[in-house]
């Protein structure tokens, strides 16, 4: 599986806003740029969303939007956080959502063994593509 782009934004509509569009990595990356211009920033971002779905570390507020791609397959991943609680999830692939859920840690899930999508609760500060593996 490899990353085909990446969205991002923190303190969305403030004047420290911070945005990343249009981020479309290849098999071999250089970043380069002058000094605080989101290099670092867009590594801790990668870095921290993967930690934060395999229960690593606690995520921060922001808006994030992955694409995978996995042998000509889309997967998407979108999370939106603030004050440190997930108010959006969604995990798709292709064009089919597998998992979504909004604020209160409410939503559903395609259950494989069931062959339908069915309803959970997931804590709000806790990744559901973590703790729902249906």
């Amino acid at each position: 599986m490899q990353l085909k782009s990446l969205e991002y934004t923190e303190f969305e509509g403030k004047p420290e806003a911070w945005i990343l569009e249009g981020f479309t990595p290849g098999k071999i990356n250089l970043l380069v740029g002058k000094n605080a211009s989101g290099k670092s920033r867009i590594l801790s971002v990668i870095h921290d969303m993967a930690r934060g779905i395999v229960g690593k570390r606690t995520f921060f507020d922001g808006n994030f939007i992955f694409v995978f791609d996995e042998n000509g397959q889309e997967i998407k991943y979108e999370l939106k956080v603030k004050n440190n609680e997930i108010i959006l999830e969604c995990f798709t692939v292709g064009n089919k959502i597998k998992l979504e859920r909004g604020a209160g840690g409410e939503g559903e899930i395609y259950a494989i063994k069931e062959g339908k999508t069915v309803e959970f609760q997931t804590p709000v500060n806790q990744h559901a593509v973590l703790a729902r593996r249906d």
